[in-house]
């Protein structure tokens, strides 16, 4: 964003410093004719001058068509001082700032509206013009523009109008929020559709009163999620929040602060950044010095910004002070929000790679679009082009055009015509589509193809299906189709609208900036429209601060095993201290039977088909060995706070895995025992040696424990409980079991099946050696009763 001084009619705004002479001069080399209807020549001269003013004014470009497209941007802030009453009241110097990014929104409209006119497949015999405004971030100046693209025949003054035929389907625009609504307010008076091409979110009660608006960004809850999700992948818990002062920064706290609540994510400092007056240049300085107080002392690394260029102003002026730079050197993670690009904030002199340097934030997912970059650098100061383009290009390449009204500085040389867009620095200009730039080019699509399927349905009801027929479309037909239209744009990427919001998601982008005033931005992360998130930590950039350590946003360090958060009286949670833990409520002990028993198994697999494993009954074997090890696992439903899953599952989950661990070892027994008694000759017992009874040992004793489970569960069922009795001082939460009745007897069954293993393998522990798993089998249940 520049600055630039110039002195003008105090009664006109900015793009009225044109003189009636040089409109009419204008209006004669760009070809628009005025034709009066009154009766009085002096009122006739007054409308036409009016009229050639609107059509060739720097805030205002036409493109002749079939059918039009309006457009409202937002380029140049005008800024008037207060009157000092030194000058003539008639006149007032002022200055007014140009953003030069937000040419690229210009651009892209004009570049979306070129490639669907070149498309012969989509829209034929149609040529889509355009009415395009600069609302010079203004809001009378909006309500002006929206009220010339409705009225289009008519001037400004009653009863004249200019010879320029349009019909104006549908108006795109909207940088701000408070924008749609002003553009909204009057679009759906008359149903026009109006698509917002700018991230920002209107509340769902105020949609209900604008079912003209279409939003081009995803959904709001995407991004909140998406923050969530980034904030948690880093484990930062300790962060900083600076919202706009107005009602998107309100709605923005309520809607992300009880996401952040749950996912145990704290606040360190809310604060909120205010706008600046420029009709008047005031300056909040508490604010300012408030802001800057709390970026010098916080111990937050990480800040999350919500807000648009305009209203987060004074942050801006905070992290563009020199005595910021030069006194803080701090380093922070940034998480900027998609409608703030910082670069076009900051003034180019004392532009700062340190403060804002590896800066994550959210944009609007984008395709690649290889012909934009064509289209800019081939653009060259075309007469009709500088029309509209002319303060920018003269400021950007720091030249002056001949016969322009506007001149940038009086001894520049004069613009040679070989400048190029891609030889300004990206922090100026970007050639690459910005996430705000793609969002325009799709909705100019998104009303090519309605236009387009309307016309193909009135195609199907006439004769001639080889070419469209020229109807009157209006643009309240357009909503139905507008609604869930679903088309590929011109590079082919697929674009979806449900219920009249975009189905898409974010960019994680990282920004990395360089001391010559250059930006790259990589993406780095992606959450999706369904909320998939992921990220490349190992790709991204961090503030120098950091160096090669991961940041960390923290209030407290975690506490160490064997220890427990005690909470702070009048602190956040986040903010807790470390106490030990008595000794028998946790152990940081580690156990290892599990790795142990997955070995076993990994070993069995192995040698599958060996004697050896084929002799010991390698399938109830498998089952022993994969009970014991859900056995282990079943200890994590202990573990944590009691919840009402975790209490069902606790005990009826281990008594059912362990009932089928014991039920394999006696099935083992009984197997052992049969092949031995089998060895004798004429023993009938050689029958039952088969695969089926061990199964059905298994199946059976097993099936009884889940029948007193499921009798437990749908009786008395465990369920959250406390105790406040057991310790002074101290609210123990456990599960209440129910009915001890059905607790024993779960326990009781599985005793009465460990002595019944135990009883057999006692009896077949004078077995030859050969089948010495009988006294291993004894020794391992004799161990279990006394457990």
């Amino acid at each position: 964003m520049a600055g630039s001084h110039a002195c003008k009619l105090a009664e006109r705004p900015l793009s009225a410093r044109t003189s009636e002479s040089a409109l009419m001069v204008a209006a004669e080399k760009y070809g628009h004719i005025c034709e009066g209807r009154g009766r009085n020549r002096g009122r006739e001269e007054d409308a036409n001058a009016e009229c050639r003013f609107r059509t060739n004014s720097p805030g205002y470009f036409y493109k002749p068509g079939d059918a039009a497209i309006g457009g409202v941007v937002s380029l140049i802030r005008a800024v008037i001082t207060e009157p000092l009453f030194r000058e003539p009241p008639e006149r007032r110097c002022g200055t007014f700032n140009i953003v030069f990014k937000n040419y690229q929104h210009a651009l892209s409209f004009m570049f979306a509206i070129r490639d669907i006119n070149e498309d012969s497949k989509l829209l034929p015999n149609v040529t889509l013009g355009f009415h395009l405004y600069d609302n010079q971030f203004d809001s009378m100046i909006t309500y002006k523009d929206i009220l010339d693209v409705l009225f289009t025949q008519q001037s400004t003054l009653p009863n004249y109008q200019c010879n320029m035929k349009k019909q104006v389907l549908s108006v795109l625009g909207g940088l701000t929020v408070e924008d749609s609504i002003q553009m909204s307010t009057i679009l759906s008076i008359y149903q026009v559709p109006q698509l917002a091409y700018s991230a920002y979110q209107i509340r769902m009660s105020g949609k209900a009163n604008l079912p003209s608006f279409y939003q081009m960004a995803p959904k709001e809850i995407t991004l909140h999620t998406g923050i969530v999700q980034l904030l948690l992948h880093f484990q930062w818990t300790w962060i900083g929040l600076i919202v706009s002062d107005d009602n998107n920064g309100e709605s923005f706290v309520k809607m992300l602060t009880p996401k952040l609540a749950q996912s145990d994510i704290c606040v360190a400092f809310l604060e909120r950044s205010l706008a600046m007056n420029h009709r008047y240049l005031l300056d909040d300085r508490g604010t300012y010095s408030k802001i800057y107080f709390l970026l010098r002392t916080t111990d937050a690394n990480v800040i999350v910004v919500s807000g648009d260029a305009h209203s987060l102003e004074t942050l801006a002026m905070v992290l563009n002070a020199n005595e910021f730079h030069i006194k803080a050197q701090i380093g922070k993670v940034w998480i900027i929000p998609p409608q703030w690009d910082f670069t076009n904030t900051f003034n180019q002199d004392s532009f700062s790679t340190q403060t804002l340097h590896g800066a994550l934030s959210f944009s609007v997912h984008t395709y690649s679009v290889p012909t934009f970059r064509d289209f800019l650098q081939t653009l060259r100061p075309d007469k009709s082009l500088m029309q509209f383009f002319s303060v920018f290009w003269q400021t950007a390449f720091y030249c002056r055009l001949p016969n322009e009204n506007y001149q940038y500085c009086t001894y520049c040389e004069i613009c040679r015509g070989d400048e190029k867009l891609g030889r300004l620095p990206t922090s100026r200009f970007e050639m690459d589509m910005t996430g705000e730039s793609y969002n325009i080019y799709n909705a100019v699509y998104a009303v090519a193809h309605t236009l387009h399927a309307i016309q193909l349905s009135r195609q199907r009801r006439t004769l001639d299906r080889d070419k469209f027929v020229n109807l009157n479309v209006h643009p309240w037909q357009f909503h139905s189709i507008l609604k869930s239209v679903h088309f590929n744009n011109g590079v082919g990427h697929e674009v979806l609208f449900e219920n009249g919001e975009l189905s898409s998601g974010y960019d994680i982008i990282n920004w990395v900036t360089f001391p010559n005033q250059s930006v790259l931005k990589s993406q780095v992360g992606e959450i999706s429209s369904n909320q998939e998130f992921f990220i490349h930590a190992d790709k991204i950039v961090w503030n120098s601060k950091f160096k090669k350590i991961l940041p960390s946003s923290r209030c407290v360090k975690p506490c160490q095993l064997g220890h427990s958060k005690t909470v702070k009286e009048g602190k956040p949670v986040c903010c807790y201290d470390c106490s030990q833990c008595p000794g028998d409520m946790i152990s940081d002990q580690m156990v290892f039977f599990a790795v142990v028993t997955v070995l076993v198994i990994q070993t069995f697999l192995k040698n599958w088909n060996t004697p050896v494993v084929k002799a010991n009954n390698r399938n109830i074997t498998c089952i022993l060995l994969s009970s014991i090890l859900l056995c282990y696992f079943s200890s994590l439903l202990f573990f944590g706070k009691p919840g009402k899953v975790s209490c069902l599952l606790r005990q009826t989950a281990f008594s059912i895995i362990f009932s089928v661990a014991i039920s394999s070892v006696l099935a083992k027994t009984i197997i052992v025992i049969l092949a031995f008694l089998a060895t004798e000759p004429g023993n009938k017992m050689r029958k039952w040696l088969g695969q089926k009874v061990a199964n059905s040992i298994v199946l059976s004793c097993s099936l009884i424990q889940v029948c007193i489970c499921l009798a437990w569960l749908l009786t008395t069922p465990p369920f959250p409980d406390v105790d406040m009795l057991s310790q002074v001082g101290n609210i123990i939460l456990k599960c209440n079991e129910g009915s001890l009745s059905m607790f024993y007897s779960v326990l009781g069954y599985m005793g009465f099946l460990a002595i019944v293993s135990f009883t057999v393998a006692f009896l077949a522990r004078k077995l030859p050696d050969t089948f010495n798993e009988a006294k291993f089998i004894t020794f391992s249940m004799l161990v279990f009763c006394s457990v």
